[in-house]
């Protein structure tokens, strides 16, 4: 009996119809994300070349300052640019697919967008969970 109600609502999930203000506002998040990752991947190219081309006149006062530890940093800028790449990707995923649903009518790529969308958020929150353990434990070594 129960196998029976899970069939029954998994057909009717694949039976729902989206109403138009839905698909207006996929349509507009959509647009709006994709806005977002195009911004955000011209910020990153310029960032790189700004670094590439300006390295060799900020490398002496840089080693002065760090020493050492420039290695680690120029390493811990690349592992942020390219973190930061795989995110823009996952929301750039998610648009094309949702919209490719949209206009084809077919739930899967709509449910493949979602699916991006929601590792996004995830790893967002992760890290953003992440970021503040490190403020916190920063901030309380300053204190002590």
């Amino acid at each position: 009996m129960e196998e029976n109600e899970q069939e029954q609502q998994t057909e009717s999930m694949f039976d729902i119809s989206i109403s138009p203000s839905v698909i207006h506002s996929l349509r507009e998040t959509c647009r709006w994300a994709r806005i977002f990752v195009y911004i955000s991947g011209s910020l990153i190219i310029l960032c790189v070349l700004l670094f590439l081309f300006g390295w060799s006149l900020v490398d002496s006062a840089f080693y002065r300052v760090y020493g050492e530890l420039e290695s680690i940093i120029v390493g811990a800028a690349v592992v942020v640019a390219v973190v930061y790449i795989f995110f823009m990707a996952l929301l750039f995923n998610f648009t094309m697919k949702v919209k490719k649903g949209i206009d084809e009518w077919n739930i899967q790529k709509i449910e493949q967008g979602i699916s991006s969308l929601k590792l996004y958020f995830l790893l967002s929150g992760i890290l953003g969970a992440l970021y503040l353990v490190l403020g916190a434990i920063t901030i309380l070594k300053i204190l002590m």
